[in-house]
């Protein structure tokens, strides 16, 4: 995993020093103003200030001090720069009642904004710690990987980048789940956990954990029923759907990757694609999932879905074929996909994330996406069984099927170098 080492230096008990009631203590103040500024400054929290539409996804990444000043979109860097502007107007000339009025009302507008989100994410980060902590002390849920959250402060948690991807990280192992974290299949505590994730910490249990969670749901469900019953392809389709809607949020190179190789040394598919599952990528168990289901068309989707996040071409949605994220309550339009942007705003193979001392590239993480396709390939076309073959011809039909030209290039030459031409 890439965190093996990492782990190695933790210690290897947990202690939780909160109790609920210690925990209910903090929260409840929040709370109460988190509602009080709902009702009193509705205009401020409603939306984002400075916006020109209710719909627009001018939204932060993160709610850190850096560069804009602490000043949290870009919509709002821009409302600061015309106040500024104004203000030095003002030093010329004297100003309108009208003018000072709207400077006023701006930079409120502003500050409520920020303060509520922050507010938002403080009351959200106290529920995932219970949310934690309960499954932590359940025996039939899969084990909380505190160790990512090794060495930061709670205000780190909820206002830093590295403290945001850390979260992200521990809240994928609680999601992609398979038969080594799930010894006794899924349960009513885990469907539990994973509503009250969503509907208590959205701003961090994101569309990408909701809709991964169901994927997994669905495809263990299948598993369970008869190869000849017609519910496990039922199970199997509503699972791919899943994971086809999750892959189009899967946009951490980190998570998807796993263990990064040295950059001087050649990586062939096969140590590509079983980094990624041994590490446990959301990505690489959503394949190996419906591998095992015999639904390769998903597996083909899933993977090129994802590699569009980091530079592949883009895959049109199929509504038919892919489930869209559900309204959660309490929920301002603002807030949707809030934290979870693709890394540095845009879609780009160029662009870089470091995550506890991790360099990975968006290019490495669609060289995954494509090797997992490659490896499933070679293993189908490699087996004896004519079922596998018939799999391999529809995951190679799927994949010919894509408008990446790149990725075309390269799977056919994987498949001359493979000496499997006949395909």
């Amino acid at each position: 995993s890439i965190y093996s080492n990492y782990y190695q230096s933790l210690p290897a008990k947990v202690e939780l020093l909160l109790n609920d009631a210690s925990l209910d203590e903090i929260r409840q103040p929040l709370v109460s103003l988190q509602n009080l500024m709902k009702r009193d400054f509705k205009p401020a929290v409603k939306s984002i200030p400075g916006t020109s539409s209710k719909s627009s996804t001018d939204a932060m990444e993160i709610d850190e001090d850096g560069n804009s000043g602490g000043l949290i979109t870009s919509a709002l860097q821009r409302k600061s720069r015309e106040a500024r502007r104004i203000d030095n107007a003002y030093h010329t000339h004297s100003a309108t009642a009208k003018e000072l009025m709207t400077i006023a009302r701006q930079t409120e507008d502003r500050n409520m904004h920020a303060l509520y989100r922050l507010l938002s994410r403080c009351v959200q980060m106290l529920n995932l710690m219970s949310c934690l902590k309960h499954a932590h002390a359940n025996p039939s849920l899969p084990e909380i990987q505190w160790g990512l959250l090794h060495g930061l402060t709670f205000s780190q948690l909820i206002t830093s980048e590295d403290g945001q991807q850390r979260v992200d990280a521990l809240l994928n192992g609680v999601v992609s789940l398979d038969e080594k974290s799930l010894t006794s299949g899924f349960s009513t505590d885990a469907d539990s956990l994973a509503n009250t994730l969503s509907r208590q910490c959205y701003l961090f249990f994101s569309a990408s954990s909701r809709l991964t969670y169901s994927g997994f749901r669905y495809a263990w469900d299948a598993r369970s029923m008869p190869l000849s019953s017609p519910r496990r392809s039922e199970f199997a389709n509503q699972a791919a759907s899943y994971f086809r809607a999750a892959a189009r949020h899967w946009y951490n190179p980190t998570i998807i990757v796993g263990r990064l190789f040295s950059k001087e040394t050649m990586v062939n598919f096969e140590d590509a694609a079983e980094s990624a599952m041994d590490a446990r990528s959301p990505l690489a168990l959503a394949a190996k999932a419906l591998m095992e289901l015999g639904n390769a068309k998903g597996v083909a989707d899933v993977c090129l879905i994802c590699a569009s996040n980091f530079g592949g071409a883009k895959v049109p949605r199929d509504e038919s074929k892919e489930f869209g994220e559900s309204v959660i309550k309490d929920m301002f339009d603002w807030e949707r996909g809030l934290y979870h942007q693709p890394q540095g705003g845009e879609k780009s193979s160029d662009s870089k994330v470091i995550v506890t001392g991790f360099d990975v590239t968006a290019s490495d993480a669609k060289q995954t996406c494509h090797s997992i396709l490659f490896f499933y390939i070679s293993k189908l076309l490699g087996s004896d069984e004519s079922l596998n073959h018939k799999l391999a011809d529809e995951l190679v039909a799927a994949c010919a099927s894509s408008s990446d030209a790149d990725f075309l290039r390269s799977m056919y030459e994987h498949l001359l170098n493979t000496n499997q031409t006949d395909t």
